[in-house]
């Protein structure tokens, strides 16, 4: 008998589509069973899964902001019709007696009013509730929940569809138990697992090797390759539907991509802010923290195999006033010649002059860009950089 497949739209960053389906096709192997097809576009991946396997995802993909489960797609062009719609659908399994939060869009159809529609949902699931009010019970559960269920619907072309929010909280809130110390401009969570994972897609040896965040703010970074494959230890949405499910989560593999990290920053505070934050680590005896200028006069760090990945200040640094690439770049080969390096830069560092002279540094010292990659991280267009160290290079670098 074949297992019932349920509809999914896993939302992701703009930009980074192609490396969250291959995280998804790496956790779904996980999973077992076979790989299905996934169709992909602009900020998102949508694939049929059965229902306990889509909603396990949320537990294992660091990469999206959340997972939709598509409940329902018709052909609606009058509100009478939509209100029908609302009030007969089967709502008691997924909204526990509690009114959802709904988000409406509309686009090239005859329904174009987005405060039209949320009326008359809303007037169709009251109408709902009043015909199946839930048991106290169900209401007890439903009350138990964070926040409301949040409900997508969405009109385009005359077709509305309904999706539901399976994950609760943004899937780049990791835990619902420790509360993570936070420093000025950090980049998100599920942000800094899609530019590790497109680092870790440039490294071709076999060994573990040691990961350097040279400004490492509050830890996003090493937390985030720390936690790579382990699941999220927190709740979701889904897990307060009505319906008895049975939704198995693989345990975390026995060790890290890194064999240990390193992390490094001027800010005492946020050091501070990084040794609570990266607390497992130290505990296991994996983390070498400690406050040090990467600008400023120092020792070499030595290790056999160094991957490193920051997120500067773009130019701005309370000691030394404003930093150019040229400056950045320097500083980082100098002190620690990774043999792999990840940078976030402005998107007007990476034209011009300093782009240059930036690049002619590299060279010189034996390094080519394997890999760029532009986005916007708190509004701002800026670009991840990978250069790879190499004894040969190409006369003409490569770009992706």
């Amino acid at each position: 008998m074949q297992t019932k497949h349920s509809l999914f739209f896993i939302v992701v960053p703009l930009g980074f589509e192609d490396v969250a389906q291959a995280e998804l096709r790496q956790r779904l192997s996980i999973l077992g069973g076979e790989l299905p097809s996934i169709k992909q576009s602009k900020g998102g991946l949508e694939v049929e899964l059965p229902l306990d396997v889509g909603l396990a995802l949320n537990h294992l993909l660091r990469i999206p902001t959340r997972i939709l489960l598509r409940l329902e797609k018709f052909r609606c062009r009058d509100f009478p019709k939509l209100y029908k719609k609302a009030q007969n659908y089967a709502w008691a399994p997924f909204l526990l007696g509690r009114m959802p939060k709904l988000h409406v869009t509309a686009k090239k159809s005859r329904l174009i009013h987005s405060g039209r529609i949320e009326e008359a949902m809303v007037k169709g699931l009251q109408d709902y509730f009043k015909g199946y009010p839930p048991s106290k019970a169900l209401q007890a559960l439903g009350d138990s929940t964070l926040a409301p269920p949040e409900l997508y619907v969405d009109f385009y072309d005359d077709s509305c569809q309904w999706s539901l929010n399976v994950s609760g909280e943004p899937l780049y809130f990791r835990s619902s138990k420790v509360e993570r110390h936070v420093m000025e401009a950090p980049i998100r969570e599920n942000l800094a697992a899609a530019l590790l994972a497109l680092l870790w897609q440039q490294y071709k040896r076999k060994d573990r090797p040691t990961l350097i965040d040279p400004m490492g703010g509050s830890g996003v970074f090493l937390s985030e390759a720390w936690a790579m494959d382990a699941p999220m230890p927190r709740t979701f949405a889904y897990q307060f539907f009505k319906k008895n499910l049975s939704v198995k989560i693989p345990e975390a593999g026995d060790s890290s991509h890194f064999a240990k990290f390193v992390y490094r920053d001027v800010d005492v505070r946020a050091m501070e802010a990084a040794r609570h934050n990266l607390a497992p680590l130290i505990e296991q005896g994996l983390l070498d923290l400690a406050s040090e200028d990467l600008f400023a006069a120092g020792k070499t760090f030595a290790a056999d195999s160094k991957l490193l990945i920051v997120n500067p200040p773009y130019g701005v640094r309370l000691s030394m006033g404003p930093i150019t690439l040229l400056q950045l770049l320097m500083a980082l080969i100098e002190r620690y010649s990774p043999s792999l390096m990840g940078v976030i830069i402005p998107k007007d560092w990476s034209e011009g002059s300093d782009w240059a002279k930036a690049s002619k540094l590299a060279k010189q010292k034996s390094y080519r860009v394997v890999l760029t990659r532009p986005f916007q991280n708190g509004g701002l267009d800026v670009v991840f950089v990978v250069w790879e160290k190499s004894s040969t290079l190409p006369t003409h670098a490569p770009l992706t």
